[in-house]
């Protein structure tokens, strides 16, 4: 059934892109190793919290390549296009079509986050296929993926298209499940949740704990920092529902109406920094600010055309019709678990 967004949700995706384009932007910050412990994660595990469970395979496909491979193909097109490599590039920064072909790591630069939508694809297919086994059974194959990492050095990363990446991922997918299972069982779920981001970031940020950096599957001190990133976004989730649940629905819609079509800042806000880069620019506030409000601003734009759909994933939004045919991207699917005692209200 249809159901409200969760405001809380979206606010962390909006976070979660911010937070990655800060990374791209300021590689050597000292803010990074903070924020690669949760950024990337983040997403996987809100894949899992949101999760529909008995939906058929080839349904699940089928959502995922419309929501992720079709904008994927698309900018990638746009982005190995003479225009925007002669135009914004000046012609300094190319790729093969091999390179491209492969994706995954084998893309950096403007592609610099392309690796991470596949690898969000061929998790979620693949949780949708383990869903009828056990979950012992479920909770193995990640686990099998992780030891492989920590123990023999297999080279996961380079898998075509991130899917080796991608199986390790299946943990935080399989985390967001049992946070969302379990989250009307929580206790003071705001304590809780800032107790956990609070503990996670803390010894991540005195360098007890190494951060994840999952673009070159690397999960860090074994099983620790994947428990540090866990408990992390299981934080976040916590008390974004709750913040959002104070703040109201206004600002709620506000943060709903970035979040829906983000997945077109995610691919192209590194051709700006690119753009910046051959120019000769260094890291600075003002190649943040750009490189985040540009594609964000793009991607509003494209929200309102019929274009929506191929560049960002998200069906067209037509706010000029009337009030009972039009949706708000605030409407939509329910999502996550039901409300709390102490009121704060469905995802």
């Amino acid at each position: 059934m249809a159901g409200p967004r969760s405001a809380g949700v979206d606010a962390l995706r909006v976070l979660g892109v911010t937070a990655v384009v800060y990374t791209h932007v300021f590689g050597a910050d000292p803010l990074r190793d903070v924020l690669f412990a949760w950024h990337v994660p983040l997403f996987f595990v809100l894949t899992g919290y949101l999760w529909r469970p008995g939906r058929g395979l080839l349904d699940e496909v089928r959502r995922r390549a419309r929501s992720l491979l079709l904008p994927y193909v698309a900018w990638l097109v746009i982005v190995m296009s003479q225009l925007v490599g002669d135009l914004l590039l000046r012609g300094q920064v190319s790729f093969p079509v091999t390179s491209a072909v492969r994706g995954g790591t084998a893309l950096g630069g403007q592609f610099a986050a392309f690796w991470f939508v596949t690898a969000l694809f061929v998790a979620a297919v693949l949780a949708r296929v383990l869903e009828r086994v056990p979950l012992w059974l479920q909770w193995c194959v990640p686990v099998a993926a992780l030891v492989s990492l920590w123990v023999f050095r297999l080279p996961l990363q380079d898998v075509p298209l991130s899917a080796g990446t991608a199986v390790a991922c299946l943990v935080f997918v399989l985390g967001g499940r049992m946070l969302a299972h379990c989250r009307d069982r929580i206790p003071y779920p705001t304590g809780t949740g800032v107790l956990l981001a609070f503990i996670g970031l803390a010894v991540v940020a005195t360098r007890l704990v190494p951060p994840v950096d999952l673009k070159k599957a690397d999960t860090g001190m074994p099983l620790v920092t994947v428990v540090v990133s866990l408990a992390i976004c299981a934080g976040l989730v916590l008390v974004a529902e709750r913040v959002f649940a104070w703040v109201g629905g206004r600002v709620g819609r506000a943060v709903s109406r970035l979040a829906v079509p983000s997945l077109l800042v995610v691919l192209t806000h590194a051709v700006v920094i690119q753009a910046w880069r051959v120019s000769g620019a260094e890291p600075s506030a003002l190649v943040f600010v750009t490189a985040l409000s540009v594609p964000w601003a793009l991607a509003l734009l494209v929200h309102l055309t019929p274009a929506s759909l191929l560049l960002t994933g998200a069906p067209q939004w037509r706010p000029w019709r009337s009030a009972g045919s039009a949706r708000h991207p605030q409407e939509g699917h329910r999502i996550g678990p039901s409300p709390d005692p102490a009121g704060s209200p469905p995802p």
